[in-house]
């Protein structure tokens, strides 16, 4: 019997260990757990309070930057500081159209919006005709007036015989007093018409000559002078 026991005490011993063991092992994992469950629970409870606090503050924050807007949000990367300000250079004003003078034209070109003045009539064929009117009117009347008072019916006689000119019928001398009246009167309004084509073609002229002074070619002379070889030779140099 005793060997039974001692060998039934062998044969537990072990086992009643490792209960021992894994009982003592199962009390530490489970005060272990208390430990770490207590201290998650308190965890928790400050992470909910903080979180609380964290979201109280969230919403005071969120309340501000509602009512005032951030200084680095608002400040946009293009505004200046007033340093910076009085560094910038201060702009040129660019000068009114009135101060530029243009009268000259820049680079020998015209203003702009200058209309160029056309070419004027010279007044070549007004002088031309005129010059031919004016000459045969003074003659035609010059004449007409003459024969108007040879041609008097009164005096016909008389004077056309002085002239050496006899007339036998004296009442032929009507008529050619009434053609020396036509000739007189056409040999006026010849001169009168003439004369006015005359000094329009004058006029235009002088304009044209006037134009051309201004905005025409002039040819320009220079006299010149210069050693040569045997001597000196001179001459005209004509410019436009």
């Amino acid at each position: 019997m005793s060997g039974w026991i001692l060998v039934g005490l062998l044969g537990l011993g072990p086992v009643v260990e490792a209960e021992e063991v894994e009982a003592d092992g199962w009390t530490a994992d489970e005060g272990e757990l208390a430990d770490e469950g207590e201290q998650g629970d308190e965890g928790e409870q400050v992470d909910e309070g903080e979180l609380e606090d964290g979201g109280e503050l969230g919403d005071e924050g969120d309340a501000e930057s509602e009512g005032e807007p951030d200084a680095e949000s608002s400040a946009s990367p293009d505004a200046t500081t007033p340093s910076d300000r009085a560094t910038e250079p201060v702009p040129t004003p660019a000068p009114a159209s009135d101060e530029i003078d243009l009268s000259q034209g820049i680079g020998g070109y015209h203003r702009p919006g200058e209309i160029l003045e056309r070419e004027p009539n010279d007044g070549y064929r007004n002088i031309v005709v005129g010059s031919i009117l004016v000459p045969l009117g003074t003659i035609a009347t010059v004449t007409s007036a003459a024969g108007v008072w040879l041609t008097v019916p009164a005096h016909c006689t008389e004077r056309l015989a002085g002239l050496g000119v006899t007339i036998d019928d004296p009442s032929s001398c009507s008529g050619v007093f009434t053609f020396n009246v036509i000739r007189t009167t056409y040999g006026a309004l010849m001169l009168a018409s003439g004369a006015v084509i005359l000094s329009i073609g004058l006029v235009q002229r002088q304009r044209y000559r006037k134009w051309r002074l201004e905005h025409g070619m002039r040819a320009r002379l220079t006299p010149t002078l210069g050693p040569t070889r045997g001597g000196a030779a001179a001459g005209l140099r004509v410019r436009f």
